[in-house]
């Protein structure tokens, strides 16, 4: 017997609220994603309830009822509504890649937003979830600067790579560990640069290919 992921992920639907976990909009945000690369139309109350959950500065928060907002799930939400869904919106976009700009780190990169005391170091997952986000709102990531010693963001991205292929979460030795996660989020952005056919000469795009 075949296991229906599209019939398990519209069971989780709700009409009443338009999403598809009760609280956590990260979850609802992948399930709205599963269903647009299969090609299944998504109501528009799920896109609704989304837009709705967005926080007074822009950014938005991994549960519905949070008051302030995490960076994987602002770069998330951007990539998916005006990226891969291409919801029109542009007050709402704008406000959210700027919020996404304010949060970059020092040295490059992002962590996840809300770790300030003391600051958390930029992690492989929130830099490619921003970066995929701030890219469905036309920003260039090999133009784009996040830092004063003029890296632009795919560079940042990119150095969070091994030689192995993979990309790690935390660039410290012994904390490494989450690089399955970190890697299928970098491909995320690397997936945009394909649709856009801008990675055909990037040098490591054979070995992402490869993994």
């Amino acid at each position: 017997m075949g296991v229906y992921l599209l019939a398990i992920i519209d069971s989780f639907y709700d009409p009443a609220t338009g999403l598809y976990h009760p609280a956590w909009l990260f979850r609802h945000s992948l399930a709205m994603e599963g269903l647009l690369r299969s090609g299944v139309t998504v109501p528009r109350a799920a896109y609704d309830a989304l837009l709705a959950a967005q926080l007074p500065d822009g950014a938005w928060f991994w549960s519905k009822d949070g008051t302030q907002g995490d960076v994987d799930t602002t770069g998330r939400v951007l990539y998916l509504l005006a990226g891969l869904a291409k919801v029109p919106g542009n007050s709402p976009y704008e406000k959210a890649a700027d919020w996404l700009g304010d949060m970059r780190l020092p040295e490059g990169g992002w962590n996840t937003g809300f770790e300030t005391d003391p600051p958390a170091p930029p992690n492989g997952n929130s830099t490619a979830l921003a970066i995929a986000g701030l890219m469905a709102t036309g920003q260039d990531p090999a133009a784009a600067l996040v830092d004063g010693d003029g890296k632009s963001l795919l560079e940042t991205l990119l150095a969070f790579q091994e030689p192995s292929g993979a990309f790690v979460f935390i660039k410290q030795p012994g904390l490494e560990e989450g690089r399955l996660v970190a890697t299928t989020e970098a491909l995320s952005v690397l997936a945009l640069l394909l649709e856009e056919q801008t990675a055909c000469a990037l040098p490591y795009l054979p070995m992402i290919l490869a993994l």
